[in-house]
């Protein structure tokens, strides 16, 4: 369990601390004046921010003698609750830093947060776009931090007129897949294809091939996600139903019918672990079946994971006939309809349909072949 880091107890009137990118504490001096708050620069130490405390107090009557709030400095904030939240510093670094990083491409580090108004906002969306960076990218990751900048430096936030005037509107993104045939292919090949392990010494044995050829069929044919297939359990076994949990309690269940070219990989499945003694169906859970599916897509020169087979399950229903899209929502588990919706936007289907009809649609037989090797 990871302890939020402690705050220094502050010594004088008008100081506060904020936590910097080194996990380190600065302090800056604040005053306000009728109902605005000028700011000093972040120093190291207390007795420094205190002395531009008094300075400001002296020049609280002249805006141009207060050092301005930059956006160097907002960052620096930023990062700093994010690590006072207890946010892992590997997350800062992939997010708020590139992040930072990006807004730095358009503005001078030391440029006045008072300067983002609308005008401003709207040249760096337009500029931003015509960089290459979508919509959905401007919308969820770059105006909500511009937004948060101008919380932190206590300005009027210029971001919900921006998204009026630019007109911005989000895109659905292209999803990766296969087609049913081209995923039912790869899978026999993890079956049948002689491959070598890394070092070449030696060849991956058939039962592994098995396990590894019924995780994909399972992720197929049922439409689960890599982490509810890896938390897959004895119990979530029940009769001619496989109950998918998300990774938290918060996440709900989900209940997938057991076809019967699903029965056969979830038997094994399940013999495999009460052999080995576990009740996970997976030893190392969803990591593993992340792992072992990019594995087999090198191996065989096949783009595919958990989220491509899923699109690919999808899709496939969508370009199936005689189905209703609450079908296909509830294969998939989706609370909202507006989520299933994406998938249609880029499908040619008029109607949807079933998982028997969609394994009939593409000639797949009902009752797969036994494994090559046994548990």
């Amino acid at each position: 369990m990871k302890r939020r880091i402690r705050k220094p107890k502050i010594k004088f009137r008008g100081v506060f601390a904020h936590l910097g990118t080194s996990k380190t504490w600065k302090f800056r001096a604040r005053v306000r004046r009728h109902g605005v708050d000028r700011y000093g620069t972040l120093r190291d130490s207390q007795e420094a921010a205190a002395e531009d405390y008094l300075a400001l107090k002296r020049l609280a009557g002249t805006d141009d003698s207060v050092t301005p709030f930059t956006l160097e400095e907002a960052f620096e904030v930023i990062t700093g609750q994010a690590l006072a939240r207890g946010i892992a510093e590997s997350t800062i670094v992939k997010q708020y830093q590139s992040n930072h990083r990006f807004l730095l491409r358009y503005w001078r580090p030391n440029s006045a947060i008072s300067d983002l108004t609308v005008k401003e906002v709207l040249w760096f969306v337009r500029e931003a776009t015509h960089d290459g960076s979508s919509p959905n990218t401007i919308l969820g990751k770059y105006l909500p931090l511009i937004a948060r900048i101008a919380r932190v430096g206590k300005c009027v936030d210029p971001t919900p007129e921006v998204r009026e005037l630019a007109n911005i509107e989000r895109v659905a993104v292209r999803k990766e897949r296969l087609t049913i045939k081209e995923a039912y292919s790869f899978i026999e090949r993890i079956r049948s294809e002689t491959i070598l392990t890394k070092n070449k010494r030696r060849e991956i044995t058939y039962p592994a091939r098995d396990r590894h050829a019924d995780i994909a069929t399972v992720i197929l044919f049922t439409g689960g996600r890599a982490s509810e297939i890896g938390n897959l359990t004895l119990s979530c076994i029940e009769g001619d139903v496989l109950r998918l949990e998300g990774k938290t309690a918060k996440s709900g269940a989900n209940y997938a019918a057991i076809h019967s070219v699903v029965r056969g990989p979830i038997d094994r499945l399940a013999a495999h672990a009460r052999k080995a003694g576990r009740k996970k169906l997976f030893p190392g859970g969803m990591n593993y079946v992340v792992r072992e599916l990019g594995r087999w897509g090198k191996r065989l020169d096949v783009r595919v994971n958990g989220r491509i087979l899923r699109h690919t399950i999808a899709f496939g229903l969508l370009d199936t006939p005689e189905v209703t899209l609450a079908d296909v929502q509830s294969q998939l588990g989706h609370k909202k309809a507006t989520t299933t919706n994406e998938y249609t936007y880029q499908s040619d289907a008029a109607a949807l349909g079933p998982i028997s009809r969609l394994i009939e649609h593409n000639g797949i037989p009902l009752e797969p072949d036994a494994p090559n090797g046994e548990l």
